[in-house]
């Protein structure tokens, strides 16, 4: 037996006609599923960059959530280096706890080590944030003494030995890491991610997320604020075309018939219906056929006066149209 027909009985060298084929978990917004090519992939690193209170954490949640869907018996870790995951904003999102664990490290040697070990025994990972907890040898250090960088340099090389892991298990989890920007010193106007574009080497998938605007309504004298309109864009995907770039809301409070937290399906149905066709419009009034049965709304704000049920058909048909290659997408 030769040395590469033992890595192949060993399984390190298969053909790739014996890969297994891709599988991925719906995001629940039809613009994340678009930019991603479909959803949440496993047995992939994402890592999700954006400024702080650009929906990270919230994405992150919305994956447990739809892992659950999918799969009963899933389970999800999270790796809560910033102390920001709490019960209550898991029941929000109607995530069953008992299959979710929270581990608060005291070390990024303890989180990493965590991270590790999870790979084998879980279905999704978060890490959040690969930024927000001090390696052991800076908690030892004086406030005085001067750290080059060490948060980018413990990020690389926990990357690195988290795809060496992941190489080497047959479990696939989705992996989530995250992490805020920074201003690149010397560099006016440019950001970063902390650990430096370095870390893009050792993901899958890059989504960076910005901040477009908010969704308020009138409270009396004041404007209260209900959600974010945020733009999704794809800076690197190994399983799909990068590059994508969409928007979406997120509503965070009660918003006409949207019980939050969610994502504004409305809005993406109207903002999708229109690229693809299927909705289209005559002065103020907007046409949806589908199913053969033609609906009418005036006014863009019209659509959200229709039942949730048409808007969840009107989804799925738009989902079956981008994904099956039947129409193109400018």
């Amino acid at each position: 037996m030769t040395g590469i027909e033992r890595l192949m009985k060993e399984g390190v060298v298969i053909k790739a006609s014996e890969m297994p084929p891709i599988e991925r978990i719906p995001t629940g917004s039809l613009s994340a599923d678009y930019v991603l090519g479909g959803g949440w992939v496993k047995g992939a690193i994402h890592l999700l960059v954006g400024m702080e209170g650009f929906g990270k954490s919230t994405l992150a949640m919305t994956a447990i959530k739809q892992l659950q869907i999918k799969d009963e018996n899933a389970t999800a870790l999270v790796i809560d280096m910033e102390r920001s995951w709490f019960k209550e904003r898991l029941v929000d999102w109607d995530i069953d706890l008992n299959r979710v664990d929270i581990a608060r490290p005291s070390t990024l040697e303890t989180a990493y080590d965590i991270a590790f070990k999870g790979v084998e025994a879980y279905d999704l990972i978060v890490v959040d944030s690969i930024s927000a907890i001090a390696s052991e040898a800076e908690a030892k250090a004086s406030v005085a003494e001067r750290q080059y960088a060490p948060g980018a340099r413990e990020a690389n090389a926990f990357l690195r030995r988290l795809l060496s892991i992941l190489n080497a298990t047959k479990r696939a989890p989705i992996i989530f890491t995250l992490s805020q920007v920074r201003d690149v010193i010397n560099m006016a106007g440019k950001t970063a991610p902390v650990g430096g574009h370095g870390i893009k080497h050792y993901c899958h998938i890059w989504l960076d997320l910005h901040l477009r605007g908010y969704v308020n309504i009138e409270s009396g004298d004041m404007k209260l604020r209900v959600g974010q309109l945020i733009s999704l864009r794809c800076e690197k995907n190994k399983v799909a075309p990068p590059f994508k770039v969409a928007e979406t809301i997120l509503i965070l409070l009660p918003y006409k018939h949207l019980k939050p937290p969610t994502f504004d399906h409305y809005f993406e149905a109207m903002v999708w219906g229109e690229r693809l066709g299927v909705i289209t419009h005559k002065g103020a009034w907007y046409y949806c056929t589908l199913n053969g049965k033609e609906v009418r709304w005036q006014g863009r704000e019209g659509i959200y006066q229709q039942p949730f049920d048409f808007i969840h058909e009107l989804i799925d048909h738009l989902r079956t149209l981008m994904f099956s290659g039947s129409k193109k997408i400018d």
